[in-house]
C-alpha cells in the first residue's frame, strides 16, 4: 500500500469514529429531551415548576407564560395632525385608535406632552399643564376615554428627573438662596466641596453657572436637575405618579389635570 493509501485510510477511520461518537452524542441528548434523565431523581436536571411552563398549542408557537403586551410609542408632534396646522396633536392621536387597535396594539406610550420649550418636550416648564401645539387637557382626557373603551392603556412619559430653566420652581431658586425652592435643585455653594469634578450625560460638564453660583444639570444646561434628597420634592413629584391598575396620569384620573396648578 502507498504511502498516500495509508494517510487516506487513517483520515476514513477518524472521520467515521467522529461520527459514530457524534451519533452517540445526539442518541444521549435526545434520551434527555424525552424526559429519561430530566426526573427528580436527577438533581442536576430539575423539573420545570407551573409558573416555569410554557404552552404549546399544535401552532407550534410557543405561548410565554407571563405578559407580553404591545406598546406603540407616539411622538405626538409627527404621528397625527388633526386641524391641518402641520403639528401632530392629541385629537389626531385619538383619531388613529381604531387603527391601533386593528394593529394589536394594548398600550400607546406617549413621549412627553407638558409645556415645554423644546420640539421634543423633556424639559418641562408645568407638569400640570398639556403642550398647547398638541392641544388641551379635555383633549388628553378624551384620548384617555376613548383608549380605554379600545382597552388600550395609555402611559406617559413623565420627565421627571429634571425641569427647564424656564420652570418656575427654577426660575425661583435662582432668586437666591432665600428662595423657597432653592433646595429643589442641587446649587455648588450648598454643597460642602463645592461643584464636585464629574462628567455630565454628554460627557460635558455637568455645573453650570447662574450668577455668582453654579447649578447642577447631567443633560446640559437647559435641563436643571432637581434635588430628590429633598423631601418636598418627592412629594411633590410623587403626587403625579402612574395609575398601576390602569397606567395613566393619577392627575387626568383625577381630573385635575389642567394649564395651570390649580
Amino acid at each position: 500500500m502507498t504511502v498516500y493509501a495509508k494517510t487516506r485510510s487513517r483520515k476514513v477511520c477518524l472521520l467515521l469514529a467522529s461520527v459514530a461518537a457524534l451519533g452517540m452524542l445526539l442518541v444521549g441528548c435526545d434520551n434527555g429531551g424525552n424526559g429519561q434523565n430530566a426526573d427528580s431523581s436527577n438533581p442536576t436536571m430539575p423539573s420545570a415548576t407551573a409558573s416555569q411552563q410554557v404552552s404549546k398549542p399544535e401552532t407550534g408557537i410557543v405561548q410565554a407564560s407571563g405578559p407580553s403586551n404591545a406598546y406603540y410609542e407616539i411622538f405626538v408632534r409627527s404621528f397625527a395632525d388633526s386641524d391641518g396646522d402641520g403639528i401632530g396633536d392629541l385629537n389626531g392621536v385619538t383619531s388613529k385608535l381604531d387603527y391601533l387597535k386593528k394593529l394589536g396594539v394594548d398600550g400607546i406610550w406617549l413621549m412627553p406632552i407638558q409645556p415645554s420649550p423644546s420640539y421634543h418636550g423633556y424639559d418641562v416648564t408645568d407638569y400640570y399643564g398639556i403642550n398647547a401645539d398638541y392641544g388641551t387637557p379635555d383633549d388628553f382626557k378624551r384620548l384617555v376615554e376613548e383608549a380605554h373603551k379600545r382597552g388600550i392603556a395609555i402611559l406617559m412619559d413623565l420627565v421627571v428627573n429634571h425641569t427647564s430653566v424656564e420652570h418656575p420652581w427654577f426660575v425661583d431658586s435662582a432668586k437666591g438662596k432665600k428662595s423657597k425652592y432653592r433646595d429643589w435643585y442641587t446649587w455648588a455653594s450648598a454643597r460642602e466641596g463645592g461643584a464636585s469634578p464629574s462628567d455630565g450625560a454628554t460627557g460635558s460638564n455637568p455645573w453650570h453657572s447662574r450668577g455668582e453660583d453654579q447649578y447642577l444639570g447631567v443633560f446640559w444646561e437647559g435641563m436643571p436637575d432637581l434635588n430628590f434628597d429633598n423631601p418636598e420634592v418627592r412629594k411633590e413629584l410623587s403626587s403625579q405618579g402612574i395609575d398601576r391598575d390602569r397606567p395613566i396620569l393619577v392627575e387626568a384620573r383625577r381630573g385635575r389635570i389642567s394649564s395651570g396648578r390649580g
